[in-house]
């Protein structure tokens, strides 16, 4: 049976049931805008959350006397020698004198040959051993007994799975005569290349030899291999060698890279570029913090807006920063050229002033920012940790409060949902039988006009 409210009445059931379900569902609609406005909050302490790490961040760099300790090197000539430096560096000045590059050994096979002409082929023992550093491999070049030529040589050695000391390459000279030209890797004499051949063939007619000149005799074959070695000397110690013209254990902290025979002087002092570039970091962090704490505080658009939370984190780090350190010659951060806008409440850096200070008293600009006492970037480091710690922290307490409130009102939305359901159905309900009687009505008193009608007619 189909039905339909309504029809025998000429009612608008369905319309008047909605109108009152609309009255009745204003709590509801104030519980969801209550939800809403809670997670609106959530989402703003999260993004409040994301500023302070950032912030935090930009105090890493700044917060430890030992983040101060940051060195830079310079050479007297880049064209003897360049250095740079890491973590463990210390200021200091030393004197170096190259006398001999380290070389990678070069060795080539005996004269020039045509691209045609085999070795090996004689004897299926026929080999080319190759041993370089740790890495020992052969070259079979009995080939079926067709030989290798030295371009088929060149390749097999490149191939070789067990080769990764040495390189072989073709070297062409006139009317297409080859030689075989082998290079090690790696430089120094433990990495030198050493050949040996097997079988009855004539595959020692290579003849390979060592192409290196000497550094001491320019023109000369190299004869003496340990002179692949860099030799040098550092503040008056000599004879000091290293296969590697890259030094990393002579200077503690130090790499040294030698470029050309010669000597020249090797500064580490603290780099003053890099502690600026922090110090900045720190100022568009606390700017970037607070532009965004503002955001969140806008009258109308903010999420947090009217939340005290937000001038509690404000007032905090103002007073740290406007807070004097004790212990050293600079005691407030004016005295770098670091100060606040009177109109933002943000700071500014002035170069010039910051430059003067760092160059002129780098200890106490290292003391003010990161004494483990009271240093400026550690009190506002430790503030933002204390702020952002898991469940006491003050994020964590506010988001966990909101979040159990949304919690709450999901239980009294789904409540009252079930509730107002139920109500639709019973005004339906009543609506239906008030349709019926209405019907019923409208029935009876139709009869009774047309009876009364009937009668008239028969008088």
């Amino acid at each position: 049976m189909i039905s339909a409210p309504g029809i025998g009445s000429g009612l608008d059931v369905t319309a008047i049931v909605n109108a009152m379900m609309g009255v009745e569902r204003i709590p509801l609609l104030r519980l969801e805008d209550r939800k809403q406005s809670f997670e609106d909050q959530i989402s703003g302490y999260g993004t409040l959350r994301s500023a302070l790490d950032d912030f935090k961040t930009a105090m890493d760099d700044l917060s430890s006397l030992d983040k101060f300790e940051i060195y830079k090197a310079s050479s007297g000539d880049e064209g003897v020698v360049t250095a740079t430096t890491d973590s463990d560096a210390a200021a200091g000045s030393y004197q170096l004198t190259v006398d001999r590059l380290a070389q990678a050994h070069k060795m080539g096979s005996a004269g020039m040959v045509a691209p045609t002409t085999t070795f090996g082929g004689a004897d299926p023992a026929d080999a080319l051993n190759i041993t370089a550093g740790s890495s020992s491999f052969s070259i079979n070049t009995y080939n079926g007994g067709a030989g290798m030529t030295l371009a088929e040589i060149s390749d097999a050695i490149n191939a070789n799975a067990d080769n990764d000391a040495v390189s072989a390459t073709i070297i062409t000279g006139n009317n297409g005569e080859q030689q075989l030209s082998l290079t090690s890797k790696s430089s120094g004499y433990d990495e030198r290349i050493q050949a040996s051949y097997a079988g009855a063939g004539d595959t020692s007619a290579l003849g390979l030899a060592t192409l290196n000149d000497d550094p001491d005799l320019p023109g000369t074959p190299l004869a003496d291999l340990s002179k692949l070695d860099a030799l040098f000397s550092v503040d008056g110690v000599t004879g000091i060698t290293r296969a590697s013209n890259a030094i990393n254990d002579v200077i503690g902290g130090v790499t040294l890279e030698l470029v050309g025979v010669g000597s020249s002087r090797i500064d580490i002092a603290n780099d003053k570029d890099e502690v600026k570039k922090s110090i900045e970091g720190f100022v568009s962090g606390y700017n970037d913090l607070l532009t965004k704490i503002d955001q969140l505080a806008a009258v109308n658009t903010g999420k947090l807006a009217g939340d005290s939370s937000l001038r509690r984190i404000v007032s905090e780090f103002r007073s740290e920063i406007n807070t004097a350190v004790a212990g050293g010659n600079l005691t407030m951060l004016s005295e770098v050229g670091v100060t606040t806008n009177k109109d933002t409440g943000k700071l500014e850096l002035d170069a010039a002033d910051f430059d003067a200070a760092i160059a002129n008293n780098f200890p106490d600009v290292a003391h003010l920012f990161g004494n483990a006492t009271d240093g400026i970037a550690m009190r506002l480091a430790d503030s933002a940790d204390l702020m952002l710690k898991s469940s006491t922290g003050l994020i964590d307490i506010r988001s966990n409060g909101l979040q159990e409130s949304v919690k709450r009102l999901d239980d009294n939305i789904l409540r009252l949902e079930a509730l107002l359901e139920t109500r639709e159905e019973n005004y339906f309900k009543q609506f239906s039988m008030l349709d019926g009687l209405v019907s019923r009505m409208n029935s009876t008193g139709a009869y009774l006009t047309a009876q009364l009608s009937a009668m008239s007619n028969n008088n």
